[in-house]
């Protein structure tokens, strides 16, 4: 079986759990969890049958078996604001036999939608996706450039997961996500970070709790899998910098402004991007600030996002 997120097919086992099937159930029996080898995903082995009968599992029996009905988020998501202005659609488990139809769609090959939206929420949907290349696609096809996405998953990586067995023990879970694994997920396929918590979901009308991390993406169109996390980064498109550095000889891996107007432009070839990129980039990166006169500003925003590599200055 290959790695839903990298296509690896070097694996290695994780856990398993023997588990027997209600008579005439859809769902699969024992639970086999393998860990892919190259990016560390935690995924279930399941069989073409499986995956076959997950489709119907839904259609079928979901809004009967309501042994994994969680709390809603309320739709609070992560203090985006209202959203009753925008066109926006959300997924969760508010309404079972609404929530077995959309999870259906996020894994069609095909979507019928033909109308952008600017924000989609996924609360608790994607670990319930059996073709997760197809419904990240149908989540890019249908959030317009400049959309935002929410993303509510359970954590693996949280210690109260882990060493627990239950959340295991949820066979419509067929994924085992990592904070990094989804910000890899959908930074390597147009979008950007823009922030992200953890909290603990109240189940089984709150008696436990399973936990898990929240995100906020932006949709650019641009994959980060291309951008140079490490690299070396100008802040602020300013008229000095232009100045100092007409050729850019020794070329940095981006620049990056908050100006409209500038965001997306090149300068000697190489892109604009917002501030939101700052997010994605990594404790061995360099961000120089470029404008002198904005340089305080700049800096509480680098600060503010809790970015961890190096601060220079022009």
């Amino acid at each position: 079986m290959k790695c839903p997120i990298c296509g690896s097919r070097s694996n290695k086992d994780y856990r398993e759990f023997r588990s027997s099937k209600i008579d005439r159930s859809l769902l699969y029996g024992d639970i086999k969890i393998l860990s892919c080898k190259v990016c560390g995903h935690r995924f279930n082995k399941l069989s073409r049958r499986d995956f076959r009968n997950l489709q119907k599992y839904y259609q079928e029996e979901y809004k009967q078996a309501i042994y994994t009905a969680t709390k809603s988020s309320g739709n609070n998501f992560m203090g985006f604001g209202s959203i009753t202005n925008t066109k926006h659609y959300v997924v969760n488990q508010d309404d079972i036999e609404k929530y077995g139809d959309d999870i259906i769609k996020l894994n069609s090959k095909k979507t019928n939608r033909t109308d952008l939206l600017s924000f989609l929420a996924l609360d608790h949907a994607l670990e319930h996706c059996w073709n997760l290349k197809d419904a990240v696609g149908n989540i890019k096809k249908i959030l317009e450039i400049g959309g935002h996405l929410y993303v509510s998953v359970p954590d693996i990586n949280q210690y109260a997961y882990s060493d627990n067995v239950y959340p295991f023990l949820i066979k419509e879970h067929v994924h085992h996500f990592s904070t990094r694994i989804i910000t890899d997920l959908f930074c390597d396929n147009g979008f950007i970070l823009i922030k992200y918590r953890d909290y603990k979901l109240p189940i089984l009308n709150g008696k436990t709790e399973i936990p898990s991390v929240e995100f906020i993406f932006k949709h650019t169109g641009d994959s980060l899998s291309k951008i140079n996390k490490n690299g070396t980064y100008y802040y602020g498109v300013s008229r000095e910098l232009l100045h100092l550095h007409p050729g850019f000889k020794k070329k940095p891996d981006g620049f990056i402004d908050d100006t409209e107007s500038k965001v997306g432009k090149t300068i000697s070839g190489i892109k604009i991007y917002s501030s939101d990129i700052i997010n994605n980039l990594s404790g061995y990166s360099t961000i120089i600030i470029s404008s002198w006169f904005h340089k305080e500003l700049l800096l509480k925003k680098i600060k503010d996002s809790g970015y961890t590599g190096k601060i220079q200055y022009l």
